[in-house]
């Protein structure tokens, strides 16, 4: 699963209930939400936490990831202006893919 603005990681805990997740990147801009994340994360201990690489990133930059099965996206996408969420999109869309995002 790659998390595109994952706050403090919910998608992932959400998505640890219905998938079975081998591992998740999360991507986010603000450290405090990556810390609360972490703290969550190692007190609740979803499935994918203990191969989950949590990586403080603004989206508006080069997004370097391998594909993922699962791409989320949601919150960001409001926060940014037009043209940059709708690169983020495509971005998010190729990272879905198999191929380099």
């Amino acid at each position: 699963m790659l998390d595109l603005g994952s706050g403090p990681g919910t998608a992932l805990f959400a998505a640890s209930e219905e998938f079975h997740l081998q591992q998740a990147t999360l991507l986010e801009s603000d450290a405090a939400w990556l810390a609360l994340g972490k703290r969550l994360s190692r007190k609740f201990q979803p499935p994918a936490a203990t191969e989950t690489q949590w990586l403080q990133q603004d989206l508006r930059s080069v997004i370097s990831v391998r594909p993922h099965d699962l791409v989320v996206i949601s919150y960001t996408l409001g926060e940014l202006p037009q043209a940059a969420a709708e690169a983020l999109l495509r971005k998010a869309w190729s990272c879905a893919q198999n191929s380099l995002c």
